[in-house]
């Protein structure tokens, strides 16, 4: 049944090689596990459990396997299959197809514009789980990312000049317009959160979309070492699944991500995705512990599947 499943998605992802799926879940039970986005909790096991049980497919893309019409001696051959490389037409939630927030430019120019959150990520003193009351003015800052349906309006991460951070408000909370990539917006932080040593902006006022449509920047880091630098920002990286993953959190498993002579923590809470797989990973980096840790332990670079958009599946 799974292989079925694979084989019709991907048919669909090699027509539009973007992001797809539907929102239901589409396993045996047809029980919809992603209609909401879960409350920001403490984790469970060894990596934090802040993210919703995504249960759509993930992209996919078809075999390598048509027909060679070059003459070779009179009988056509198959390609064989291809290596496991990073897909560099592929760029997650900006062309998604079934994503409400998809939107903007993909671009690998630096943003310019100082919006104020390195001022904001210098102000950040929360301790682990405790909130740190701020009045800090952001304005003109990129939203490069978000969670997926409506947790996308109280979930997303913005980007300037001097950095990144994401905003994680509670489903309770979402601001009151629809929260796209590219967006440039403006906005007071009242609070921060401290979530497993990750800096987030918990509380927000006067939330304004000043324009849409714009750059979202990224970094293609497949086969690269990943610095402090890119935490939190988008970053492209093409790779292998270990063979298999262990659960670290809720539903989710951890898999090791080979890229190049490159290893890291792949985490997901996909029921479509199978170790040994060839993945390309576009969204923002995370880590475990997050960087403000408490506990002072170093923090391990991981490509957290919060939006499926952000993953593209390769089958062989």
């Amino acid at each position: 049944m799974k292989t079925g499943l694979k084989l019709a998605l991907s048919l669909t992802a090699l027509s539009f090689s973007v992001a797809c799926g539907p929102t239901d879940d589409p396993s045996k039970n047809d029980k919809v596990n992603n209609t909401t986005t879960p409350n920001n909790t403490t984790p469970n096991n060894t990596t934090p459990n802040n993210t919703p049980n995504n249960t759509t497919p993930n992209n996919t893309t078809t075999p390598n396997n048509t027909t060679n019409t070059t003459p070779n001696n009179t009988t056509p051959t198959n390609n064989p299959p291809g290596p496991c490389e990073v897909n560099d037409v592929f760029f997650g939630q900006i062309s998604a197809m079934n994503d409400d927030h998809k939107g903007g430019v993909p671009s690998t120019d630096a943003l310019t514009t100082d919006a104020g959150l390195g001022a904001a990520l210098t102000a950040f003193t929360a301790m682990e789980e405790m909130e740190q009351v701020v009045d800090l003015d952001i304005a003109g800052a990129t939203v490069i990312a978000t969670n997926f349906g409506t947790g996308g309006n109280s979930n997303f991460w913005v980007q300037d000049s001097g950095g990144a951070m994401q905003v994680f408000l509670g489903f309770m909370n979402p601001v009151a317009v629809t929260v796209k990539l590219g967006d440039i917006v403006d906005f007071k932080i009242t609070a921060f959160n401290n979530f497993s040593g990750h800096p987030q902006i918990s509380k927000i006022e006067g939330f304004a979309v000043v324009s849409s449509g714009n750059p979202v920047p990224y970094a293609d880091r497949t086969g690269m070492p990943l610095t402090a630098a890119d935490y939190n920002k988008n970053v492209r990286i093409g790779g292998t699944l270990s063979a298999t993953g262990t659960e670290c959190g809720g539903t989710s498993k951890c898999y090791t991500f080979t890229h190049g002579t490159e290893t890291m923590t792949y985490r997901s809470s996909s029921t479509f995705i199978e170790g040994g797989e060839c993945m390309t990973f576009f969204g923002p980096l995370s880590s475990f512990p997050g960087p403000n840790a408490d506990s002072g332990n170093t923090p391990e670079w991981q490509l957290n599947v919060t939006n499926f958009s952000w993953n593209f599946t390769k089958f062989n």
